[in-house]
């Protein structure tokens, strides 16, 4: 009796852990250093957004959201890993951004770039093999390199 007891409370565990989205939010000093960390727990089902923002599956939820901020930018990058496009979404700031989005693959060769910044950015990855790439970005004078994941 205890065993079944203890096997449906581990299942009911897995089972709640697994309906789950981790969102994690970093700030950055003025010299770029990574000064905290902040892991947000989401349900699955209400990890929802706006009709101008959609995943690049088509459904309303976000899998795999990273959000951070770079200086007065709030920097989104969605979803990843990415099958066939990663959306960059840039929030805050100027209105006009000046800046770029380069795309490497890991032995430095320069896949894709994307030289007018804009608030949503979107770049086609369904020509790319399966593995891990740089995302370089760009803004004004400050930059970030994120790792990509394409499926």
């Amino acid at each position: 009796m205890k065993a079944i007891f203890l096997f449906f409370s581990g299942l009911l565990l897995t089972i709640t852990l697994s309906a789950q989205t981790y969102t994690y939010n970093y700030t950055y000093d003025g010299c770029g250093n990574r000064t905290k960390r902040v892991c947000i727990t989401v349900p699955a089902k209400s990890a929802t957004i706006g009709d101008e923002e959609k995943s690049a599956e088509g459904n309303d939820t976000i899998p795999d959201k990273y959000t951070e901020s770079l200086d007065e930018y709030q920097i989104s990058i969605f979803p990843n890993p990415a099958s066939t496009q990663l959306i960059i979404h840039v929030n805050g700031g100027k209105d006009e951004l000046s800046g770029n989005i380069s795309l490497f693959s890991l032995d430095g060769r320069l896949c894709t770039s994307l030289e007018n910044l804009e608030k949503i950015n979107t770049i086609d990855l369904s020509g790319f093999s399966t593995g891990n790439y740089i995302l370089r970005l760009k803004i004004g004078n400050n930059e970030n390199t994120y790792n990509i994941i394409k499926e």
